[in-house]
């Protein structure tokens, strides 16, 4: 898919064409999308773009933060359009993953220079990285073409508020987006399937993850959290200590309910996650009954539960195992003796890491709204109050980040008896990954003794940034690889072909084979519909019975699409590429096995093969490559797996 284009006078920078590589590029770990820009010389430009570089205070964060390979460092309008376009994406919820290379460059008559710059993308048609981009040409050429300064502002940011809302349609959910931040870091491979689910790894190494569930996540399970009511009577019978609660459905029943159980009360809806619907706290019946509408116009079950005293905890388990802790703080500001409630709430507000719900920031914005003004007048407050320095003022109960709420790490070690316990009632709600609310006075004391209780388990927890690393080594083994075995040319008649798919099948490998013709696994034909090698290929990789991969590539579609693999283990020369009417084409060839060569560890050929012989001098990489006889093909190719298999 490509677009052409003239350069007018008047542009600054045009997007000429660009180019979609739904598989990996060499030097990068994800799709990308490659565009060619013509940018006028800077010194040709008029001051327009020096408004335009001050207008661009909508960065989400530090533009220190993208970090650019040295040669974008002598184009300085270049890189601040790739600097504007990263900051767009991260605004819109895009993961900041992979690095942007300049491919291409060169010197045009009439002062421009054309770039080819290849940006990392999530999804595999590129609509967001495309979209960023033409943002940013868009408010540079109008700066450039004299666009009112008094104007630059309100442009700038109009036409950014556009690209970021129409991004943040296409991101990945917040907890999916670290995940893919850890999976770079670690070298783990990945691919977006549909929605939000996500594979990483590949064959039967594979996992799948959609936010905090996993493929091996019950739906059942999963059903029970999500049903307030439902997981408190089911771990109540078991033994472990939750909140008195009441199901309502009227704002009398409501009330009704918080005089049985008693002053304050939680009212709640009955299956919402993220703290939505929750108010806490509530002392009045007048409380309640403002709870109740607003509880009941988000969700049909209402409950009215006792108010337990005590520091909030939310301890994640994962595989039977507590790997956070965390105090969870509610929305609030502290005084300092000069400011009103509603100043110290902005201020707290600029916090880049604070954005609005529903956004991909780690923390959100806090609001002052009815639950808020009625926590202040508790506290004899009002929004224009000035509260004293180091008086801390509540916003909210509930201590829920998604609220406006904050977490503190826990420094003292949580006494084992509150850790088996979470850990029992994630394993009596069958999860294999939990978030569990323990409210308790002190973690550092048994629940036995100083009293708790767990509010909620949730089975699709917020996690911690800095905790995706921990669990995605714990769902993945060998970062999830499978070994990966490419054939250049047609080798279907070449006995070790055969043997090599023999021998591994008898050691109990499922072998997967996927060609321009067909995709075959364990010797049968899965389908052959498709000659798309691209998506045969991928057919395998996401095929959790294919132990070992086997991909003949018999044209060069890889190096227009790009590869469906960041790594080869071992790349075998077997036979040119062939033109529509069957000569070799020694040229395509090079081209495809270069690229290949290139990300291969072992690369063989067979030195009684005249074609290769004279061929390899002009292969890319060369060095790397091994003389290997067709007899002995099959067991060099097995022996090596077996010394990759011992090395991961």
């Amino acid at each position: 898919m490509s677009m052409d284009e003239k350069l007018p006078p008047s542009e600054a920078v045009v997007l000429c064409r660009y180019i979609i590589f739904q598989g990996y590029q060499p030097g990068m770990m994800q799709p990308s999308l490659l565009v060619e820009l013509e940018v006028m010389a800077s010194e040709l430009l008029n001051d327009g773009l020096d408004a335009w570089q001050q207008s661009f205070d909508f960065m989400s964060r530090s533009t220190a933060d993208f970090i650019l390979p040295a040669e974008f460092d002598t184009h300085h309008l270049l890189k601040r359009i790739v600097m504007a376009t990263l900051s767009i994406l991260d605004k819109g919820g895009m993961p900041g993953i992979g690095r942007v290379l300049l491919r291409y460059q060169e010197a045009r008559a009439g002062g421009s220079n054309r770039f080819r710059i290849a940006f990392p993308s999530v999804h595999q048609r590129q609509q967001a990285v495309l979209c960023a981009l033409q943002a940013v040409l868009e408010v540079i050429n109008k700066a450039a073409g004299g666009f009112s300064r008094a104007n630059q502002e309100c442009m700038t940011a109009s036409v950014i508020n556009r690209a970021v809302d129409q991004i943040s349609k296409l991101a990945p959910e917040k907890n999916t987006r670290f995940f893919l931040q850890a999976a770079d870091a670690a070298s783990i491979p990945w691919s977006r399937l549909t929605g939000n689910v996500f594979q990483f790894g590949w064959g039967a190494k594979a996992r799948l993850l959609d936010s905090a569930f996993t493929d091996q996540t019950p739906i059942i399970a999963a059903k029970i959290a999500k049903d307030k009511r439902a997981a408190a009577e089911m771990l109540r019978h078991a033994g472990i200590p939750v909140p008195d609660h009441i199901p309502v459905n009227s704002e009398q029943e409501a009330v009704d309910a918080a005089v049985r159980l008693g002053y304050p009360v939680v009212v709640k809806a009955a299956r919402l996650d993220a703290g939505k619907g929750v108010f806490a706290g509530l002392q009045s019946s007048m409380r309640v009954r403002s709870a109740y509408r607003e509880a009941r116009a988000l969700c049909n079950s209402v409950l009215v539960e006792k108010h337990v005293f005590g520091n909030d905890y939310r301890l994640e388990v994962f595989h039977g195992k507590v790997y956070s802790v965390v105090q969870r703080i509610p929305a609030g500001v502290s005084g300092d003796g000069f400011r009103t409630v509603s100043e110290l709430v902005r201020q707290a507000n600029e916090d880049p890491l604070r954005g609005e719900q529903g956004g991909h920031t780690m923390l959100k914005r806090m609001v002052i709204d009815s639950e808020a003004k009625a926590l202040l007048q508790e506290q004899a407050l009002g929004a224009d109050s000035v509260p004293d320095a180091g008086r801390f003022v509540r916003l909210r109960n509930a201590a829920n980040v998604s609220s406006g709420g904050t977490f503190l790490t826990v420094r003292e070690a949580p006494h084992p008896d509150n850790l088996e316990l979470a850990i029992r009632a994630v394993r009596l709600l069958r999860l294999d990954l939990a978030g569990v609310d323990l409210l308790i006075p002190d973690i550092s004391r048994s629940w036995r003794e100083s009293g708790g209780v767990i509010c909620e388990v949730n089975s699709q927890p917020d996690i911690l940034s800095f905790m995706q690393p921990y669990l995605l080594h714990g769902l993945l083994q060998f970062q999830g690889r499978i070994p990966v075995v490419m054939v250049v040319g047609d080798a279907g008649n070449q006995s070790w072909f055969a043997a090599l798919q023999r021998d591994l099948s008898c050691r109990g490998e499922g072998v997967g084979v996927a060609s321009c013709r067909d995709v075959q696994l364990c010797g049968r034909v899965v389908f052959s519909d498709s000659p798309d090698l691209f998506r045969n290929c991928m057919a395998l990789l996401r095929d959790p019975a294919v132990d070992i991969a086997i991909m003949v590539v018999g044209d060069d579609s890889f190096y227009r699409q790009g590869m469906p693999v960041d790594r080869v283990d071992v790349l075998v020369l077997a036979a040119p590429l062939h033109d529509k009417d069957g000569v070799p084409d020694w040229a395509r060839t090079l081209k495809t096995a270069s690229m290949l060569a290139e990300v291969s560890s072992l690369v063989l050929f067979d030195p009684a093969d005249a074609g290769w012989v004279a061929a390899r001098s002009r292969l890319i990489g060369a060095a790397a490559v091994t003389e290997c006889r067709t007899d002995s093909m099959d067991a060099v190719i097995t022996a090596f797996l077996d010394t990759c298999g011992k090395r991961m």
